[in-house]
């Protein structure tokens, strides 16, 4: 009987210890419904590289907002959401907008720093 009771004690001390579950966002489910329409673009050799640059893209921010564990959970309910195609395209659209405004703001950095750091002058003759 001692035996359960330090078990359970310690599955609850575990418990409390435990980080928090992270709530499931209107951004989050957006973000799942992203990986969800890149992962159907990529199936068009033509998009293949870009979407699946798209998808890892949107697994991170999943990622980064302790959701990961919720994934495949998030992905079940939310390809409901997705049940024409013009759901599909409205998705793709707002997803590839996201894409190019992020990729828009690294370049600008990328050139910002570019052009603080420039690169050495070669050394004089």
């Amino acid at each position: 009987m001692r035996a359960i009771s330090i078990g359970l004690m310690s599955a609850a001390l575990a418990a409390a210890m435990a980080p928090p579950v992270a709530a499931q966002t209107p951004a989050d489910k957006a973000d799942v419904r992203c990986i969800l329409v890149l992962t159907v673009a990529a199936r068009e050799p033509k998009n293949t590289n870009a979407a699946q640059q798209g998808v890892f893209y949107f697994v991170g921010k999943i990622d980064g907002h302790a959701m990961t564990g919720k994934l495949e959970g998030l992905m079940v309910s939310e390809s409901k959401a997705l049940n024409s195609q013009e759901a599909i395209q409205r998705e793709l659209t707002r997803c590839g907008a996201e894409l190019n405004q992020r990729s828009n703001a690294l370049r600008a950095m990328s050139q910002r720093l570019q052009a603080a750091n420039p690169p050495p002058r070669p050394a004089a003759k």
